[in-house]
């Protein structure tokens, strides 16, 4: 579990440092949306969406490979709470559709939200 997290932390940072592309290619498209809910809990949705190269969404044999592409989502989600410092503790996975048409990941921060959190992020 732990050197899981260290490669996510690793790759969360090669992603961060692309600028918010997928693994530094064109035609990625990504969003994310923040919830600050009354009771304090913290939530938000990655979406991906559009021309995701084919070398990176499919196997070796051709096919579609939705493991590799939500390990891409997942990475991606990770940088950008983290560059937001939206979860400051890490976050869990609520659901999660790794498809490259219209793909998504939702998650909920491991920490409730602070006053500063609810200033920054409630909606209105």
């Amino acid at each position: 579990m732990f050197l899981r997290g260290i490669l996510v932390l690793i790759i969360a940072s090669t992603f961060a440092c692309r600028g918010g592309e997928l693994g530094g290619i064109e035609g990625f498209d990504s969003s994310v949306s923040y919830q600050v809910s009354s009771d304090g809990s913290k939530r938000f949705t990655y979406r991906v969406w559009r021309d995701i190269n084919q070398r990176i969404i499919r196997s070796s044999r051709g096919t579609f490979d939705p493991e590799a592409f939500e390990e891409y989502m997942l990475a991606g989600a990770t940088a950008q709470v983290e560059k937001d410092q939206f979860c400051r503790n890490g976050f869990f996975i609520i659901d999660r559709s790794p498809h490259p048409a219209n793909g998504f990941l939702r998650g909920e921060c491991r920490e409730t939200a602070t006053p500063e959190d609810v200033a920054r992020w409630a909606s209105s």
